[in-house]
């Protein structure tokens, strides 16, 4: 799924500007590093791509579709059939264990896979566990396992790698790297980790706007 993203500025308030005039586009099977300090505007620039946050200026377009033609519930089902969204400052703890939660989410072939990332992540013996009472690091291991399973054409992830310790963090690049070549999908990943995005596309972020997009 191609992404063309058009003049986008984003403010709260008039004294709050969050994006300024940010441009750029990203082909089908590519993955796009975004990077830049606290407050850049990371965070809330992935939020407008997954369709999540719409008062903003400019256009965001997937495959021919502006995110602005769509309404909520057209936007919340572009999210379950196409984007699979993770961020790093909302990781739930549901009082039930991954077994019932797959059961819930996902069918047969997407659990298939979710039983395999955990494998790879070191947590399948916590199928029955509780997701409340594990770690913030085998949490967020979960969900990003979850979100990769359901094999969507586009990633949007807000610091996949944050709270995890340096194995899995890459553990996790390995997987998000493997599945979007995989499947040709597309990634956009904000992260602080330069190491793992040095490969790829990287749009670098200061003070709301784009400061340099290296390819």
């Amino acid at each position: 799924m191609a992404l063309i993203v058009s003049n986008l500025s984003f403010q709260y308030s008039r004294a709050h500007l969050v994006l300024k005039n940010l441009s750029f586009e990203l082909e089908a099977g590519r993955i796009l590093g975004v990077m830049g300090p606290s407050g850049a505007g990371k965070t809330t620039l992935l939020k407008i791509i997954a369709g999540i946050t719409s008062e903003y200026k400019g256009s965001v377009v997937f495959n021919g579709v502006d995110l602005k033609t769509l309404s909520y519930w057209q936007r919340a089902k572009l999210r379950r059939e196409k984007i699979g969204v993770f961020f790093s400052e909302v990781v739930p703890s549901p009082n039930f264990g991954v077994s019932t939660l797959a059961k819930a989410l996902l069918n047969n072939r997407q659990a298939t896979k979710l039983k395999n990332f955990l494998e790879q992540t070191g947590l399948s013996d916590l199928g029955k566990v509780s997701i409340s009472d594990l770690s913030e690091g085998e949490k967020q291991r979960i969900w990003l396992s979850f979100v990769l399973a359901r094999g969507p054409e586009v990633l949007v992830l807000d610091e996949p790698d944050a709270n995890l310790d340096s194995f899995h963090k890459d553990v996790i690049h390995d997987l998000i790297v493997e599945e979007v070549e995989k499947n040709r999908s597309t990634a956009i990943i904000a992260t602080h980790d330069v190491s793992f995005v040095q490969k790829f596309d990287v749009l670098h972020m200061r003070d709301q706007e784009l400061m340099g997009y290296q390819t």
